[in-house]
């Protein structure tokens, strides 16, 4: 990217980011293990997920509706899937999913959240809304974040690159890396 395409869209999220920010609070859900920023606090609905390999499982959705905005935190509890594969493959069949839908999809790859590996993929949508997921998966959980904005608004960055994950204990989950890229071990996290 240009440094002046680089300077443009840090200015604009420094003037945006403090009148956005405002309302927003920082959720966290315990039980399912993590944390997100949000325009309100969202309602919660526990549904059954069907994996790509046909396993039931349980999972919630976290909504938030924000006028024409609208954003979603859905975790899928793979614990009792001893199907690795099943496990494993859920952050690329729910990558497909995505494209599947439609639009124009202008961003597809490869993503961490403090080196947890997953996709992202952002989609201009036919009525010209844009829509930003973020697909993680950490100890047998699936975390899909998704947000779509009008085609006016600014991009839901705050919301995309908030996740946090934590362990049992309630400690967030950070890892480091070796020098091939390759996850070493977790970081001591103050929060």
């Amino acid at each position: 990217m240009p440094l002046s395409r680089l300077v443009v869209v840090a200015l604009i999220l420094l003037v945006s980011a403090p009148a956005v920010a405002q309302d927003w609070i920082e959720y966290r859900d315990q039980p399912e293990r993590f944390g997100v920023t949000l325009p309100g606090e969202p309602a919660i609905q526990e549904i059954t997920y069907t994996s790509w390999r046909g396993a039931t499982l349980p999972a919630r959705v976290y909504t938030v509706e924000d006028g024409a905005s609208r954003y979603s935190v859905t975790v899928v509890n793979y614990t009792s899937n001893e199907d690795i594969t099943d496990v494993n493959g859920s952050v690329a069949h729910e990558a497909w999913k995505v494209r599947k839908r439609g639009g124009e999809v202008t961003f597809d790859a490869y993503a961490v959240a403090d080196y947890i590996e997953g996709h992202e993929l952002y989609v201009t949508n036919a009525d010209e809304s844009r829509t930003m997921v973020a697909i993680f998966l950490h100890a047998k959980r699936l975390y899909m974040l998704e947000a779509t904005v009008p085609r006016s608004a600014a991009p839901p960055l705050l919301f995309q690159q908030s996740l946090h994950i934590y362990d049992e204990e309630g400690v967030r989950i950070r890892y480091v890396l070796d020098a091939d890229g390759q996850r070493l071990e977790r970081v001591p996290s103050n929060d």
